[in-house]
């Protein structure tokens, strides 16, 4: 599961061993520069890439969970705390944004198991929830779709966002409805 930074130096790769483990690709190095421990520390996998940034969650803490930010200048991973909107969830941010802090950059993250997560506490369950280093959240909405990635890969939803971060793309069956459509989401911008 290649990673490319946004800033267009480092590619981040997850392997087999160790699982869900980083290895960052230094461009410039010519090498691999940095790796993690991966599972059963901070899983490098379903990530958002950004500018010098890459946002994940790390599901191998108790319930909810936490958000982490990868840097691969600093070469630190850092948690950045939760609750998350799921344990199944996929990260999206592959749009340049060029903010003065890096850690005001969004990711987007959505649930694609089905309904909502079981268990409790979680941030807006199920839902396609905005992040920031910096502890902002934003609720874009929840896709109501019950189909399981285990039931159907190719149908379960995961959110995509265009490249310049104005919409995103979603999947659902509408809880249920027997039917999958596509659906288009302008961002808002305020």
């Amino acid at each position: 599961e290649p990673r490319i930074d946004r800033a267009g130096r480092y590619v981040g790769l997850t392997m087999a061993t160790p699982p869900e483990a980083l290895y960052l690709w230094d461009w410039q190095a010519d090498s691999i520069v940095w790796r993690t421990t991966g599972d059963p520390g901070i899983p490098f996998i379903h990530v958002a890439s950004l500018r010098d940034r890459w946002y994940g969650v790390d599901w191998n803490l108790s319930q909810p969970y936490q958000y982490v930010v990868f840097d691969p200048v600093a070469r630190k991973q850092t948690r950045i705390g939760g609750p998350t909107n799921s344990g199944n969830e996929y990260g999206n941010g592959n749009w340049i944004q060029h903010p003065a802090d890096l850690d005001d950059q969004w990711a987007l993250f959505s649930h694609f198991e089905g309904l909502e997560p079981a268990g409790s506490g979680w941030l807006a369950p199920g839902g396609m929830v905005y992040v920031t280093a910096n502890g902002q959240r934003r609720l874009l909405g929840h896709p109501y779709t019950t189909i399981t990635e285990a039931a159907n890969y190719a149908l379960a939803s995961f959110v995509r966002q265009s490249s310049d971060g104005r919409y995103v793309m979603v999947t659902s069956d509408m809880n249920g409805s027997g039917r999958t459509d596509v659906f288009l989401v302008e961002v808002p911008t305020r």
